[in-house]
């Protein structure tokens, strides 16, 4: 039998999500993670150090983890990323930028980036408006979240209709405000 050894970040990962590490040792897991080369952690490290979570506040630092995760495709860095040039936050605002991070983060996975995207295909942000795109990406962004919702009761999802753009508006107006995420 093949035991599964859990890298440092996972192990910092697990610690945090389940309260069974404390902050010092989370925070020292996740170092030595990045000192050896685990981007997920530089990410990690990153948010906490722009948001001065167990450990003082450093932006500058902070922001150069970040571009590095990014540069190195990690979804959660590469959307966090979108969000600041969308934002303008620590970036000079470039709104081409974040709808071309919004869809690496997307086709690296991120669901949320998904909605991002058509969010700004439906809006014409960073790019020419396009409601055909935008049905596209948002039906994407349904099709993940449904089939992670049935993943998660242990069922299969059914197919969803086609995203009509009415509600896809109605989902935009209520969706288009959410900020990045933290580690």
């Amino acid at each position: 039998m093949k035991v599964k050894v859990l890298s440092d970040y996972d192990r910092a990962l697990r610690g945090r999500m389940r309260n069974t590490l404390s902050a010092d040792k989370v925070l020292s897991l996740l170092k030595r993670a990045y000192r050896g080369g685990d981007l997920r952690a530089g990410y990690a490290l990153a948010t906490w150090m722009l948001y001065g979570v167990n450990m003082a506040k450093n932006e500058k630092e902070g922001m150069r983890l970040l571009l590095e995760a990014a540069e190195g495709r990690v979804p959660d860095a590469l959307y966090d990323l979108a969000t600041n040039y969308e934002s303008g936050d620590g970036v000079r605002k470039n709104l081409r930028r974040a709808h071309e991070l919004y869809m690496r983060a997307a086709l690296s996975g991120d669901t949320g980036a998904l909605h991002e995207v058509g969010r700004c295909y439906f809006y014409g942000i960073g790019c020419a408006k396009d409601r055909r795109m935008a049905d596209i990406w948002l039906e994407a962004h349904e099709r993940r979240e449904s089939a992670t919702k049935g993943a998660e009761r242990g069922v299969m999802s059914r197919p969803i209709r086609a995203v009509r753009s009415v509600r896809v508006a109605a989902s935009l107006r209520t969706r288009s405000g959410r900020g990045g995420r933290r580690g």
